[in-house]
């Protein structure tokens, strides 16, 4: 049963279309807690993702040093420049 003190109604509105104001802000208060939770947990992949860039690349950027740095040694540079002629590259 519906209390008659939350209830709204105009002169002009029909007795259908009263409105619960209490029921109505109950839910509108839902709606925003989960509007909430939803915006902190978009924030949070935001920032997850935005880590996982920097990992990917600085684990790229370290992956080629360590390419360029294994063939710093003069008798592997020298080897690889041999792999390179003989496989055409």
């Amino acid at each position: 049963m519906i209390s008659k003190k939350y209830t709204y109604d105009s002169r002009i509105t029909r007795k259908r279309e009263r409105v619960n104001v209490w029921l109505l802000n109950k839910t509108v208060k839902a709606l925003e807690q989960k509007v909430k939770v939803l915006e902190r947990h978009v924030a949070h992949q935001v920032g997850l993702n935005a880590q996982q860039v920097l990992l990917n690349e600085s684990l790229n950027d370290r992956v080629a040093e360590l390419e360029k740095a294994k063939w710093r040694n003069p008798v592997k540079r020298w080897f690889k420049k041999w792999v390179d002629f003989v496989t055409g590259k």
